[in-house]
């Protein structure tokens, strides 16, 4: 990534141009060598039928595609002078970055954990076999359309407008198995606030589907391609409202400074709700003046993607200020119990009789 960084900046010169394609190198070498442990560590759970090994697999194989896309094409830049990818193919590379890559991670995640929060049945890979396939058949069908544009000049807008459909009732279909929009009753009230932020995320997320099917069938009819500032606002929406909300939400959940500070009652309710509210209206700023780039004035474009951007990094930055004190309070109250221990003293834990419907630790 630094190679990366520093040689695309300055591409036109050919030694720059050189670090560029490098670093594009070692990113699909490490790609191929994250693909295979992922695939040898998750075999047994794919021969016993669990849902989370399959998209794990299936996210880790897209991640290594879209980084030989990448070298490939960055290689070809770099003997052109040029600091950028075209559109076509950087377009291609994100697509399967957030729904090839990201996203099958999050539903990898989500169809085993997200269940449990909301009191809903886990779903098993049977019943997840039609979307997961509908999935894959969607960002397969996003690859081949492009790859058609690129190397024969057709705009494959039948592919492309079956892969959108395919795509989104697929992510629909699984977002719907987690139960997000029922209330977090499994968690402990003082992670309950947490909880928004993940439910809006898989809310966004069930708009992204939706959009995807919007656009899919309207480019079927037309025999066209969707407006490519549409397709930059579901990618917008992904980023901010799926991604980076979901990374907020289950960090505060799951991570153990935040835990700690739970524990010790000094964590505040307010936080997951505002964080979530904020990156909810990120989203509308970036992804809505997008969608509808056409009938705002440019400069109510700029402005509203501007303050999206600048909500967000405040939220990233506001995550990041009460990660630091949470770890300090973390490691103040792991020095607590080890001095408690050493000096003979003792701290009681109320025993949990587990329910036979509670999963499996």
């Amino acid at each position: 990534m630094l190679l990366r960084v520093i040689g695309q900046q300055l591409a036109t010169h050919s030694t720059f141009a050189a670090t560029m394609v490098l670093g594009a190198i070692m990113e699909a070498a490490g790609s191929v060598c994250f693909a295979v442990v992922v695939l040898a560590t998750l075999l047994p759970g794919l021969r016993r039928g669990d849902p989370t090994p399959w998209f794990f697999c299936a996210g880790a194989v897209w991640f290594e595609t879209q980084a030989m896309l990448g070298a490939w094409w960055v290689t070809d830049a770099a003997l052109a002078g040029s600091p950028a990818l075209p559109p076509v193919h950087d377009g291609l590379l994100v697509t399967l970055q957030l729904f090839g890559f990201v996203l099958f991670f999050i539903l990898g995640v989500g169809v085993r954990t997200f269940p449990v929060f909301f009191a809903v049945s886990r779903p098993g890979m049977r019943a997840l076999a039609v979307p997961y396939a509908l999935c894959q058949i969607g960002v397969a069908c996003a690859l081949l359309a492009t790859l058609l544009r690129v190397t024969t000049s057709v705009e494959a807008s039948t592919l492309a407008g079956f892969g959108s459909v395919s795509l989104g009732i697929g992510l629909f279909w699984v977002t719907a198995r987690t139960g997000w929009w029922r209330a977090p009753s499994r968690l402990r009230p003082a992670s309950r606030p947490f909880a928004l932020p993940l439910q809006i995320a898989l809310a966004w997320l069930s708009t992204a589907a939706l959009a995807l099917v919007g656009m899919g069938i309207t480019g079927l009819f037309t025999q066209s391609l969707p407006p490519a500032s549409q397709v930059d606002a579901v990618r917008h929406i992904v980023a901010v409202g799926v991604v980076l909300t979901t990374i907020v939400a289950m960090g505060q959940l799951v991570l153990p400074e935040f835990a700690s500070e739970r524990f010790s009652g000094a964590q505040s309710a307010w936080r997951g709700i505002a964080l979530g509210v904020l990156l909810a209206v990120a989203t509308v700023l970036r992804g809505g003046s997008r969608w509808w780039d056409q009938s705002l004035p440019p400069l109510g474009v700029n402005i509203a993607m501007a303050a999206g951007g600048v909500i967000g990094m405040a939220v990233m930055a506001t995550f990041a200020v009460l990660y630091v004190r949470g770890l300090r309070q973390h490691r103040a109250l792991l020095a607590r119990f080890a001095a408690m221990t050493e000096g003979g003293g003792s701290w009681a834990l109320t025993p949990v009789t587990p329910r036979p419907s509670d999963p499996e630790p």
